[in-house]
């Protein structure tokens, strides 16, 4: 009975001491560095992120950003990263709206002004022009970007077919000299597209010549051979006496005929909207060297 009271007990003692030999001091852990807790950390993370494309993350970095901000300029930098990265989503009338509405809240004067011309061209893009023009013409006369705004001006301008007011804002800018803008507008106006008008009075005349005339001799062939073919049909009937043949056959005919006249205003209406927005890019090309602001892929005045 004794040895069975004495090995547990002993027992208890050797795994104290082994435990007590073996423990080993506790080693500090040391602070881990947290790169994306800083102002600059996570400054480069979110410009990694738009680097890569991945701009909605992006976004969301550059928003925690401002928190980390302590200066007015500091803050200027994620409120317009924010602005350029729903641009480059996609998402003009959104960053326009950010824009407007946290930028003008800015307290640097600098980046209230960027804010107020990025606004402008995230306007343009999402096809609200008047909203484009409004925000050009505020920076008009800023000692930095009113060069830049004229210009956003001109552009607008030429995508409303103005070509007077567009030279009158940028005709003498030397960004726009040197990129040929009044040598593009002497070009390209009056547009030299082929007139809707003309096309579907030809067509009338000659099927087929409607769509020659616009740009598309594949089409002006095959609508020219089909109509003729009708025509051929309806005669050689009507020549052999077979009424209600010629009648059935015409009538049929004269369904392509009118399509012939339909589908050419409609080529011409193609070959116009293509003349225009080939213009536009030009003209954006003239004005915006995509050298200006490569780092963010988008033409920017600094």
């Amino acid at each position: 009975m004794r040895l069975f009271r004495t090995v547990p007990v002993a027992a208890l003692l050797f795994l104290l001491l082994s435990a007590r030999a073996h423990a080993q001091p506790a080693a500090e852990t040391p602070a881990v560095a947290c790169p994306s807790c800083s102002f600059e950390g996570t400054r480069a993370f979110a410009d990694q992120l738009f680097a890569d494309g991945d701009y909605f993350r992006a976004i969301g970095e550059y928003k925690r950003l401002a928190w980390f901000a302590k200066t007015p300029t500091e803050q200027s930098y994620p409120v317009l990263r924010v602005g350029q990265s729903l641009l480059k989503a996609g998402r003009p009338a959104e960053a326009a709206g950010w824009l407007r509405e946290s930028g003008s809240t800015l307290g640097d004067e600098t980046g209230r002004a960027r804010a107020r011309w990025l606004e402008a061209r995230a306007w343009y893009e999402a096809g609200r022009l008047d909203d484009a023009r409004m925000a050009s013409t505020a920076l008009a006369g800023d000692a930095v970007l009113g060069s830049a705004a004229r210009r956003m001006g001109a552009l607008v301008a030429v995508a409303e077919d103005d070509a007077g007011e567009a030279l009158r804002l940028a005709g003498d800018d030397p960004v726009a000299v040197s990129g040929g803008f009044p040598l593009l507008l002497e070009e390209r106006v009056p547009p030299r597209a082929p007139s809707p008008v003309v096309a579907g009075l030809l067509a009338a005349v000659v099927p087929g010549s409607g769509h020659l005339y616009a740009g598309s001799p594949g089409d002006a062939v095959y609508t020219f051979l089909l109509n003729a073919a009708f025509f051929g049909g309806t005669w050689y009937l009507a020549s052999r006496g077979s009424t209600g043949g010629a009648i059935a056959v015409g009538s049929i005919g004269a369904l392509f005929y009118g399509g012939n006249i339909y589908g050419s205003v409609n080529a011409a209406k193609r070959a116009e909207e293509r003349w225009r927005t080939e213009t536009v890019e030009r003209a954006d090309r003239a004005l915006f060297p995509r050298s200006i602001g490569a780092s963010f892929d988008v033409p920017l005045p600094w």
